[in-house]
């Protein structure tokens, strides 16, 4: 009676080894790898990819680049507009908005050819309600004022830019004749 269990067993476990040594030799490859190549299987046929010699994949990002070849700066514009806001100033220059109204975020970009730090500064008659610094090489600040900044006075912009570079700011908000309050204005 025992022999017949363990030779249930033995054919059970050759069938599975078996199974699995037929399903890797017909089973699909989905990537191969011959030097820093890799070869992959998609829905349009094969694709190559190349691998650096860190191992990591290498893609492209379909963005241009800016400056000398090899510098890595990317030719992207970030822009980042909060829902239901409208744009109350953008500008590479100072500016100043009249009237009520609420502001509720600001946005700022400058180029990698910034060879000095650049500054935002977002005023309510004379006092400074925030200030932004992009070091030199450029870079993207983006502020959100999660309850708004209320203006009875106005605002406006001012910008220190000593090495001339290209700079983008955009204010985001309500009023300031620019689109209608939505929310009530304390103080009126």
């Amino acid at each position: 009676m025992e022999k017949p269990q363990r030779m249930h067993r033995v054919a059970i476990a050759g069938s599975l080894v078996l199974a699995v040594l037929v399903g890797a030799a017909m089973g699909p490859t989905i990537a191969t790898a011959v030097g820093n190549f890799v070869m992959i299987k998609g829905p349009q046929g094969k694709h190559v990819a190349k691998v650096s010699k860190d191992g990591r994949l290498l893609v492209d990002g379909e963005g241009g680049v800016i400056g000398p070849a090899g510098n890595g700066y990317l030719k992207t514009f970030a822009l980042t507009s909060p829902s239901g806001e409208v744009v109350l100033a953008s500008a590479g220059a100072p500016i100043s908005r009249q009237g009520n109204g609420i502001i509720t975020g600001v946005n700022v970009d400058v180029a990698p050819t910034a060879s000095g730090p650049v500054t935002v500064i977002l005023r309510i008659g004379p006092r400074t309600i925030w200030r932004g610094s992009v070091a030199a090489g450029g870079g993207h600040l983006n502020d959100q004022f999660e309850d708004g900044l209320v203006s009875t006075d106005g605002f406006h912009v001012l910008l220190t830019n000593p090495s001339s570079a290209d700079v983008r700011y955009v204010v985001y908000g309500e009023g300031f004749g620019q689109s209608p309050i939505h929310a009530p204005v304390i103080g009126h």
